[in-house]
């Protein structure tokens, strides 16, 4: 039996990670899914959040932010279309600071805005900084 499967990250600009992997945690709509090899066939939406992947024979997960999208588990691979997705190596820290700054700023006030565009981008700072362990202290 195989103890790795094909994971496939792709995000409408490139394909992000296309490897073979051990395990992968994904923020689904309903809650974190762990994903392993011969995992049962399913789809399911995913919210902004952290995905953690640990590739063969290693300890470490690997993290990169998830801005949203839909997971497709089928034959031993696994394919996440994300809206958009990155490393935590390259997540610009204080960018995603200014973004979640911004999207408090406009849900703080009371201007006639687009609130949910507001919670998504405020969800999409807070999945990035959560990718990189920013902690609210620093």
């Amino acid at each position: 039996m195989a103890s790795t499967f094909r994971l496939r990250i792709v995000t409408p600009e490139r394909v992000v990670f296309d490897e073979e992997v051990e395990m992968a945690i994904v923020p689904g709509s309903e809650g974190e899914l762990g994903i392993q090899a011969n995992h049962t066939a399913f789809i399911t939406s995913l919210k902004p959040g952290v995905l953690k992947v640990r590739k063969e024979k290693t300890e470490e997960f690997e993290r990169l932010s998830c801005t949203g999208g839909f997971l497709h588990v089928l034959n031993n691979e696994v394919q996440l279309l994300a809206d958009a997705s990155e490393f935590a190596s390259d997540i610009d820290i204080d960018r995603a600071l200014r973004a979640r700054q911004r999207a408090e700023e406009r849900l703080l006030s009371g201007e006639d805005i687009d609130v949910l565009r507001a919670k998504l981008a405020l969800e999409r700072a807070l999945a990035r900084l959560r990718t990189v362990g920013y902690d609210e202290g620093e």
